[in-house]
């Protein structure tokens, strides 16, 4: 006779740690509108370009990518060279060089989520590239981070001459993604952070780096930027945990999970790290950790990390025995629901179970949704007694037998 199969299949664990990426869109991923054209910052949620002139190429405007585009603003393939995002669907461009403009600067800027404090330390960290095939062949040295407690200004492309806290002193620059990260200490509540170069063309030493072989080139240092990060501890904490995510297969993209967050103001921020969300609930997860930060709007935050893993390889060796053939559905939390170990549950294509009258009591071809909680398709609980299933298998076999369900 077959056994009675109980499993538990552990996909996700957190932990929750007092810190807070004061970045409310670090990965760029939330926006109002698909970039079609250059200079559209303004698309991209919660950025702008200091200048607040969009659109227009002679007036200091970064780019937008993201792959919802329709025009060459999609990656990889951009009008400003061959580049995939780090994470998610979404970066930023901006030139810091020009060699016919003097001084020509790009720059993006967000106000943080919370002020910083000066009694505490930051980790500040970004992702930059010149893109896998760059179109733009020279490379700068001196980029960095210049935080504030007003927005700056920029008069049209003119370099915005201020000290930054955080810089890049060496040639920056790879065909690569390079993460760079750096600590800082407030001098007082900065509220604003703005990312470029605040050198002179001169102390940036501009050198010719990339042949272009492909593409239209140009005359600039072009930089691609993504996952931005302002790390530190918050003023208060959250009570944050996540929903375990359903089955995730191998090679699969199909979990989800949401973050329950209950205290303080009860309007919260999210955001994740990698993919760049912003949702509580976000869904087509791959496997992997995740970094989700949850902050309100009185600064009180919390990071839960998240990891995801999916199950070994599929292999073919679904057989009648591992189909379970009794459950006990009378909410006791003792294996109420009929259910497959996450590895036959990959091998499932379609699960149907019928009364002794031949009436169909439950039906999915759904991987994620295959359980059965006893209740009929009017969402009635159905008698004790023995039921039949049939069940379609990926290697094209036909599975029949009986359930007994017994409350």
């Amino acid at each position: 006779m077959k056994t009675l199969i109980c499993l538990f299949i552990l996909l996700i664990n957190f932990k929750v740690i007092s810190q807070v990426n004061l970045i409310s869109n670090p990965g760029f991923e939330s926006y109002n509108t698909c970039p079609n054209f250059g200079a559209e910052i303004n698309y991209c949620n919660n950025w702008n370009n200091v200048n607040l002139v969009y659109g227009v190429y002679t007036v200091g405007t970064p780019d937008y990518f993201n792959t919802c585009s329709t025009a060459n603003c999609c990656p990889p393939n951009t009008f400003s060279g061959q580049c995939y995002p780090h994470s998610g669907n979404a970066m930023i461009g901006t030139v810091m060089y020009d060699t016919p403009a003097p001084n020509y600067r790009e720059y993006v800027s967000t106000k943080l989520t919370c002020s910083m404090s000066t009694s505490n330390t930051y980790t500040v960290s970004f992702w930059i590239t010149n893109g896998l095939n760059p179109i733009s062949p020279y490379r700068i040295k001196n980029i960095g981070a210049y935080f504030s407690n007003v927005p700056l200004t920029q008069s049209g492309y003119n370099l915005i001459n201020v000290v930054p806290q955080v810089e890049i002193t060496t040639l920056v620059g790879s065909t690569s993604w390079v993460q760079y990260t750096f600590t800082v200490t407030p001098t007082s509540n900065w509220q604003y952070v703005t990312f470029g170069s605040f050198r002179t063309d001169a102390q940036n030493t501009p050198t010719l780096t990339y042949s272009i072989t492909t593409g239209n080139p140009s005359v600039y240092a072009n930089y691609f930027w993504d996952d931005i990060a302002v790390i530190g501890p918050p003023t208060g904490t959250l009570s944050v945990t996540a929903s375990s995510p359903n089955i995730l297969c191998n090679g699969a993209s199909n979990a989800m999970v949401t973050i329950n967050t209950t205290g303080g103001s009860g309007t919260y921020n999210y955001s994740w790290l990698p993919g760049g969300y912003t949702t509580s609930t976000v869904s087509n997860l791959s496997a992997g950790t995740y970094t989700v930060s949850v902050s309100d709007k009185a600064c009180n935050s919390s990071i839960i990390n998240i990891t995801i893993a999916e199950l070994p390889p599929y292999t073919d060796n679904f057989s009648d025995n591992d189909i379970p053939n009794i459950f006990t559905p009378n909410d006791d939390g003792i294996n109420d629901i009929y259910e497959f170990s996450g590895q036959i549950t990959c091998q499932i294509l379609k699960l149907s179970i019928y009364n002794r009258w031949g009436q169909l009591m439950f039906e999915t071809d759904d991987v994620t949704k295959l359980q059965w909680d006893g209740m009929n398709k009017s969402h009635q609980k159905v008698p004790d007694g023995t039921y039949f299933y049939i069940l379609n298998a990926k290697n094209g076999k036909v599975f029949k037998g009986t359930i007994a369900l017994v409350r």
